[in-house]
């Protein structure tokens, strides 16, 4: 090998190793655009609101007032993605009352079938300290026929009641 090559390659290396991650974005991830791209059903918990937001105006805000209701239920919407890799999960909450919540990420495959385990991606949002943004994060890896990324807002069934608001997801890999 040429020593050109050898100081080509020397001079390459540290951009590749300090290289940023692609962002992959989720759509309406500060909630911008109201419920738009995410499920909130009915007994959800979750409600978009004014009352604190990272950037821009609105956040995602879960409250449970009673630990034996059954849990919050909100969804991201459907992010593709080209299969085997690890990605990671990017996002802020603000710790209210409570325990804080669960963020889970459904892996699914092309159908929209779970592919891994249901909670098999899983991180307690921060609880503490209270009243201010806290960034956070979750590594997840996914499987040759994973397809989608849809992140899960849960608070587990009696789980201790309280309040949390969520705001700027965003995936990287």
């Amino acid at each position: 090998m040429s020593r050109s090559v050898i100081a080509a390659m020397l001079l390459a290396a540290p951009v590749a190793l300090f290289a940023q991650p692609e962002s992959i974005p989720i759509a309406n991830a500060s909630f911008e655009e109201g419920e738009d791209a995410w499920s909130l059903p009915d007994g959800s918990m979750g409600e978009v609101t004014d009352e604190q937001a990272a950037s821009g105006d609105y956040s995602l805000k879960i409250v449970d007032t009673d630990g034996d209701k059954g849990g919050s239920n909100v969804l991201g919407p459907r992010v593709p993605i080209d299969g085997k890799g690890s990605y990671e999960l990017r996002f802020k909450t603000f710790p209210v009352t409570g325990s804080g919540c669960g963020i889970y990420v459904r892996v699914l495959d092309a159908d929209g079938n779970a592919a891994v385990p249901g909670d098999q991606y899983q991180r307690g949002a921060p609880s503490s300290p209270a009243n201010e943004w806290v960034d956070a994060s979750l590594r997840i890896f996914a499987p040759a026929d994973a397809r989608f990324l849809q992140v899960w807002v849960a608070l587990p069934p009696k789980a201790s009641p309280g309040s949390v608001l969520v705001s700027g997801c965003t995936w990287a890999n």
